[in-house]
């Protein structure tokens, strides 16, 4: 084990400093996930929100891995799945435009986005207004 560092292990550290040398400083969460073996799935909550007609859903991926984004209504009823496959480790955008499946619009309410993956599961109340 590494020791700690301001939070950060001395590798996320070096990383971190070895990047910012070369001109590409990355946001904290991307250099921890990719530093540290045993680092968590990060899930930011979309913004914005509430949104219309699209909302923009951040994570970072510690490695590479299965990874499951679902969309659900409030009844619990899938409205679309975003991502089912697996994934590149680091920081991932995605993009949901109010549609369900069949790339049909759905109406204003609140949605629940999961996000399933490297043993974790995360969710969030989304709010979308037409």
């Amino acid at each position: 084990m590494l020791p700690k560092s301001g939070g950060r292990t001395a590798r996320a550290g070096l990383l971190r400093e070895l990047l910012i040398k070369f001109g590409n400083a990355p946001p904290d969460d991307v250099v921890a996930a990719a530093a540290i073996p045993n680092a968590r799935l990060i899930v930011q909550q979309n913004h914005p929100n509430p949104f219309n007609p699209a909302t923009i859903i951040e994570l970072t991926a510690p490695t590479r891995g299965k990874l499951t984004v679902s969309i659900y209504n409030v009844r619990g009823e899938l409205v679309a799945t975003l991502v089912d496959g697996a994934v590149e480790p680091g920081k991932h955008t995605l993009v949901w435009r109010g549609t369900d499946a069949r790339g049909r619009e759905v109406g204003s309410g609140i949605y629940l986005c999961k996000v399933a993956g490297f043993g974790q599961e995360r969710s969030m109340k989304m709010a979308l207004l037409r």
